[in-house]
């Protein structure tokens, strides 16, 4: 499969070898036709064809097995709805079983994951193509992440000797989660790419109640091949577009209250860009709207200004006058007030 065309080549043209698990029991016959999964990801994109677009990318990012240097990212399916509990059944978890009827997936349960235990990646092997983080908590390390995006692999099994993966060969991240994944510094955002999902699908409402039938188990030949070209064409679309990047509907604002609470996020929107706030007495207006954030210090107060700046790609300016601190936001590259005043 290229960018141009797609080839039917027999096993003694490949260039080296395959997995015997990287074998797909079912004949690929090509097709025209528009497959039920199409709809299904127009429908968890809320319609919005720039989020189609986007979510057919991160498909086709995970379906080919180059690894570019320049472009490794993790692949993070979320929940779009704002909501202080886990929302989930929004359609996350049937794309992963999509991704499995071609790739090898190691789906590894995030709820009872530690970096910290002995031999986390057990799970892992040579053949292994896509690693899944199911259902990633509020705190998940994504940190811990950044050398397995961006480095080789090194395998640890009980009672085994270690083998390490070359990066060109190891496999790709994905993460599903009803939170927001923590960081808002570049190094964390540079390895997202983040996958909002709608909530046309939830408890009350699934696929089978519009199509009538459960995915995969009970598909027959001929939607298979129009599943098939499908993937297929969603592979040949990153390879000619890259990942495609879409307006958010609630991803900031979901970070912001994660890495922060939602009375600051309600409280900081009403700051006014390019007004020069007194430090203290801006803090201590907070507090006092919000009482359960008495004993809440002001360098934490600070910290989450930043957070805020940075996730909404803004500059914070400080200064300081005798006793006085003082604090300014604008636009990214805009100079406060109190820089002109310097200037002249």
């Amino acid at each position: 499969v290229t960018k141009d065309r797609i080839e039917h080549k027999p096993y003694s043209k490949l260039n080296g070898c395959i997995w015997e698990k990287q074998k797909i029991d079912r004949k690929y016959i090509e097709s025209d036709s528009h497959t039920v999964f199409k709809q299904f990801l127009s429908n968890v994109s809320g319609f919005d064809e720039t989020r189609i677009l986007a979510l057919k990318t991160a498909i086709g990012y995970l379906l080919h097995g180059y690894r570019n240097p320049a472009i490794t990212k993790a692949i993070i399916f979320i929940d779009e709805k704002l909501s202080e509990k886990a929302y989930g059944r929004s359609g996350k978890g049937l794309v992963v079983q999509a991704l499995s009827q071609i790739r090898n997936v190691v789906r590894i349960d995030s709820r009872n994951f530690n970096f910290n235990k002995t031999f986390p990646f057990q799970s892992v092997n040579l053949d292994t193509e896509i690693i899944t983080f199911d259902d990633a908590k509020q705190k998940f390390h994504f940190d811990r992440l950044f050398s397995i995006i961006t480095e080789d692999l090194t395998i640890e099994k009980k009672n085994k000797n270690e083998f390490r993966i070359p990066f060109e060969e190891s496999p790709k991240i994905l993460i599903t989660t009803n939170y927001s994944i923590q960081g808002s510094d570049d190094s964390s955002i540079d390895r997202q790419f983040v996958i909002e999902f709608s909530d046309f699908y939830n408890a009350k409402h699934k696929p089978t109640d519009d199509f009538g039938h459960l995915f995969f188990f009970e598909w027959k030949e001929e939607e298979y091949s129009k599943f098939d070209n499908f993937m297929m064409e969603c592979c040949q679309f990153y390879l000619r577009e890259g990942l495609l990047e879409y307006e958010y509907v609630n991803l900031t604002r979901k970070k912001l209250i994660d890495e922060t609470a939602p009375e600051f996020e309600e409280f900081i929107s009403g700051i006014e860009l390019g007004r020069e706030y007194n430090k203290k007495n801006l803090f201590n207006e907070f507090k006092e709207e919000n009482e359960d954030f008495s004993k809440m210090k002001q360098q934490t107060f600070t910290k989450w200004i930043k957070v805020w700046a940075n996730l909404n790609e803004l500059d914070v300016h400080s200064r300081k006058t005798g006793n006085d601190r003082f604090i300014t936001v604008t636009n990214k590259g805009d100079k406060p007030k109190f820089m002109d005043r310097l200037d002249l």
